[in-house]
């Protein structure tokens, strides 16, 4: 048609000079670190592995829905040295903080594929018997090659005070980017779990998580705060990189 035809070469004209109206363009959305499923943990004294021990503790029924998750391990250790880890889905966990005579313990590893009802049993060795706990969570996104914030000091942690007693126990822990995982691991011993500006994941009145995803970079302050009785023993922090941070050296 003769109409038509005016308006397609309206167009080019508009084309050539510059003045083609941009039509809306798609962006992809920037990967974000998430929380991708958690274990429930139990206390038992006799998990059933084939070496013998003293205390054992199991994370049971951990369940993803993304490949290539950074899986943490958290123990209250109560003292006890880490002996063996057995898991389901032939995870192989990796030592990322544990200290002599320390009350936590934390190892990860990186799960290629998706887990279904993933069970985690850690064995422990002592010269006495100790109540242990294991916790297991998955955090999807995350940069597999170099999960770990590489910031000096990390993981960090501190023994909190006893008496006297103060208002709160607190921790800095440093980050470099920005939306980071940032979590903590606090003993508690037998108490109520702790007032946070963090998410709480997980108390069982031995062990806490908590996380928190900041919107800036820098240092991030976690608090447990003592106003419900909660009696935080020893508390560890750490952070994990977002997948976009492929470029950064290892840690």
């Amino acid at each position: 048609m003769k109409i038509s035809s005016w308006l397609a070469a309206v167009f080019v004209g508009l084309s050539i000079a510059g003045l083609t109206i941009s039509m809306p363009t798609a962006h992809a959305e920037g990967h974000r670190l998430a929380l991708d499923g958690m274990s429930v943990a139990s206390q038992s004294v006799d998990c059933r592995v084939s070496t013998p021990t003293l205390s054992c503790a199991t994370a049971i029924g951990l369940n993803t829905t993304h490949a290539n998750d950074v899986v943490v391990l958290a123990m209250y250790a109560d003292g006890m040295s880490v002996s063996q880890i057995i898991d389901k889905a032939g995870l192989s966990f990796t030592p990322r903080f544990e200290k002599a005579s320390g009350l936590i313990a934390e190892y990860y590893a990186v799960a290629l594929s998706v887990l279904t009802d993933d069970n985690t049993t850690v064995v422990f060795s002592g010269a006495r018997h100790a109540l242990t706990f294991a916790v297991t969570f998955a955090v999807s996104d995350a940069n597999i090659r170099n999960a770990f914030d590489p910031s000096v000091g990390l993981p960090t942690d501190t023994t909190c005070p006893g008496l006297p007693i103060l208002p709160s126990c607190d921790l800095n822990i440093p980050t470099k980017k920005v939306a980071e995982f940032v979590f903590t691991v606090t003993a508690i011993g037998d108490a109520p779990n702790c007032r946070t500006g963090f998410t709480n994941l997980f108390s069982n009145g031995w062990i806490e998580i908590d996380y928190t995803i900041p919107a800036t970079k820098g240092t991030v302050t976690f608090s447990c705060s003592r106003i419900d009785g909660a009696e935080p023993a020893q508390i560890v922090g750490d952070a994990i990189f977002p997948h976009r941070s492929d470029s950064l050296p290892a840690s």
